[in-house]
């Protein structure tokens, strides 16, 4: 019986990814590490993984600020979505 509470309160990815789904403007250039391997998550746990994400603003020079949406995603086995982190990226205007 433990075997099996085990088996439905954990859960082990065989890799952990973060991708930029959305990104049609070319911001994020790399993510930093590219992912991870063998991440067992148990219930109640909370696990931290850390990346660095490379971003570049690719676009021509306007007048006025813009503000940009990107969801960046966390994967497990590249279809578990294990959580999402919104950005806002303000790229200032030749007029502020």
């Amino acid at each position: 019986m433990n075997a099996i509470q085990d088996l439905v309160h954990s859960v082990e990815f065989s890799t952990v990814e973060m991708i930029a789904s959305d990104d049609a403007w070319g911001f994020v250039q790399s993510f930093e590490p590219t992912s991870y391997s063998e991440v067992h998550i148990s219930s109640g746990d909370e696990v931290t993984l850390d990346f660095t994400v490379e971003l570049q603003a690719t676009l021509p020079p306007s007048m006025d600020d813009r503000i940009f949406h990107l969801e960046l995603l966390l994967l497990g086995d590249g279809a578990v979505s294990l959580g999402i982190l919104d950005l806002l990226i303000l790229v200032p205007g030749l007029g502020s």
